[in-house]
């Protein structure tokens, strides 16, 4: 990764670490005001907080961490709680009921490739054990791992190959997914004393939420200090090229995607795309709408917005104004295909590899946010070379 791009987070927000945490002790997490007597004397941590995540949290103690996990995507809460402990220090009695982890991690099996770009970031790509699907990988050190055999494949979480993860035999799994899903995919693997994480970040609403989970990773390794270099880099960045595009008086009407098997999704008025969109100066058409996921439009309603549009995103993996016609003739009559105003997020992707996008991109929002008020106020950041997005033509 290259050594000019900088990532992680700055400043606390109090109202936010109480919150969190009131919602854990709602969970039934126990909360451990008063020391307990029998803790190992370790070199005191300073504490690594949020300030955008709210699907993580951690407790620093004098000899050991927690590291809380909370599922957030539906109504109904839960949370999931690791003790994290050095080689030598023991369990402290009224914690063993938490799965240990040994920090700092050794080897971690990975089973996104979206992860990568996590440990990447911090030097660590030599404790990456396992992966699930190399071929998507876009990091060429970590394929070239994979390739020499420093790296396993260890299949997909429907059908992981147990085997091979017990031959691994990781300090940790990272998994995509919620606590409540731990023994329909990953049971086997926690019940013979192997530690699961289930990594929650495509649940943050916003991009820098999504790019805190590096502390994650953080915590495990021991590298604190690093990560919260980096991200403060990173918030400071995209802070500065937020308040760059507030000062626009116009705002481009955006639209986003393609339809996919008849039916055209776009980003929620409360997702983190959105908020992209918005951060850059941009103009959102269902910016009312309160979902953070992906809400389904008709298309009726899709080419009244797209005839008078300004800027057309993320058009699916069309790298020509040719496959989106031929996706759909109609499509031509909208505004940004006239202009030529039509972008994809696909200038460091390969067919036969994946989309740095969604690896770095991940923990990187400030390249994002610059390549988009590029494209919305070229003006704003005329030196800017596009990184993650180019123009089809």
């Amino acid at each position: 990764m290259q050594k000019n791009i900088s990532y992680i987070l700055a400043r606390i927000c109090p109202g936010l670490i109480a919150a969190v945490t009131l919602l854990f002790s709602s969970c039934g997490a126990q909360k451990r005001e008063q020391p307990l007597s029998n803790r190992i004397a370790i070199k005191p941590l300073k504490k690594l907080e949020t300030s955008y995540a709210v699907g993580f949290a951690f407790e620093y103690y004098d000899g050991f961490k927690l590291l809380h996990v909370l599922y957030h995507y539906k109504p109904k809460q839960d949370t999931a709680t690791y003790l994290l402990l050095p080689d030598s220090a023991q369990v402290p009695p009224t914690y063993d009921d938490l799965p240990v982890i040994r920090t700092p991690i050794k080897k971690v099996v990975l089973m996104s490739t979206t992860q990568v770009a996590l440990f990447e970031a911090l030097g660590a790509e030599d404790v990456i054990a396992g992966l699930p699907n190399p071929e998507y990988l876009w990091s060429e050190k970590i394929s070239e791992m994979v390739e020499k055999g420093k790296i396993a494949e260890v299949g997909r979480a429907n059908n992981l190959n147990l085997e091979q993860m017990f031959k691994l035999n990781p300090d940790v799994v990272m998994a995509v997914g919620f606590p409540e899903l731990q023994y329909q995919t990953y049971g086997v693997l926690e019940d013979s004393g192997i530690p699961v994480i289930y990594n929650a970040e495509w649940q943050e609403r916003s991009i820098l939420g999504r790019a805190e989970w590096i502390k994650v990773a953080a915590i495990l390794l021991d590298e604190e200090e690093k990560c919260k270099e980096f991200f403060s880099q990173s918030t400071k960045t995209y802070d500065s090229l937020k308040r760059l595009a507030s000062r626009v008086t116009e705002r481009p009407l955006v639209i986003n995607n393609l339809p996919r098997r008849g039916t055209w999704y776009v980003s929620g008025g409360n997702s983190y795309v959105v908020e992209l969109i918005r951060d850059a100066g941009g103009k959102y058409p269902w910016l009312d709408n309160d979902n953070t996921g992906s809400i389904s439009v008709g298309f009726e309603e899709i080419y009244r917005v797209g005839i008078k549009a300004d800027i057309w995103l993320n058009a699916g993996l069309a790298q020509s104004k040719e496959e989106i016609a031929a996706a759909d003739e109609r499509l031509t009559d909208f505004n940004p295909y006239k202009t030529g105003e039509i972008y994809v997020n696909t200038k460091r992707w390969k067919p036969d590899r994946g989309n740095d996008y969604w690896e770095s991109g991940t923990i990187m929002p400030h390249l994002v946010l610059a390549d988009l008020i590029h494209i919305l106020h070229p003006e704003l950041l005329p030196g800017h070379d596009l990184f993650f997005y180019q123009k089809i033509e």
